[in-house]
This record gives C-alpha cells, structure tokens and sequence, in this order.
C-alpha cells in the first residue's frame, strides 16, 4: 500500500528529472540532437552549462553514470570534476 505523498514526491522527482537536460545539436552530421542530463550544483544567472565526458562511474543527484557518459554541469564543477579525475581534461 502506497500513500499519496510518496507517489506525489516521485512524481515531481520524475518531472524534475525530465525537465533538468540540455539538448545539445550534434556538430555538422545531420544527426538528431543528443539529450544530456544538467546535473550537479546550479548554474549561475546567465551561464550556460558546460558538457564534460566523465572518465569514471560517479552518481551525481541521484542518476549513475558510467565511464563516456556525457553530463551538462557548472563551470566551478566541471573544474572539480576534472580536478578530482571524474572528468576527462579535453
């Protein structure tokens, strides 16, 4: 037996997941653009994500990502994440 509130809570946890990805358009291929989840801490008025290829597993608000997964976050995280070796220096 499931009550209201847990079933609202997943709700809204699920809506919040699907509303927090960045559509990044793939470069000159023709290609359909990719969908790239916005994680981690939020973004500053008026900056734009930046999308950094994790080099090893990490969960990150909830979701695991492997290694070559792609994840659209902060600039100051980004730089932790390459920092501590999660995210690939390219």
């Amino acid at each position: 037996m499931t009550d209201s509130t847990s079933t609202s809570k997943a709700t809204k946890a699920t809506a919040a997941a699907a509303a927090s990805t960045v559509a990044v358009p793939a470069i000159a291929t023709g290609a359909p653009t990719e969908q790239i989840p916005a994680v981690g801490p939020a973004l500053a008025l008026g900056e734009a994500p930046t999308v950094v290829t994790l080099s090893h597993h990490i969960r990150i608000d909830g979701r695991d990502f492997l290694p070559g997964a792609k994840a659209a976050v902060s600039a100051a995280y980004a730089r932790q994440l390459r920092a501590n070796g999660y995210a690939a220096r390219t």
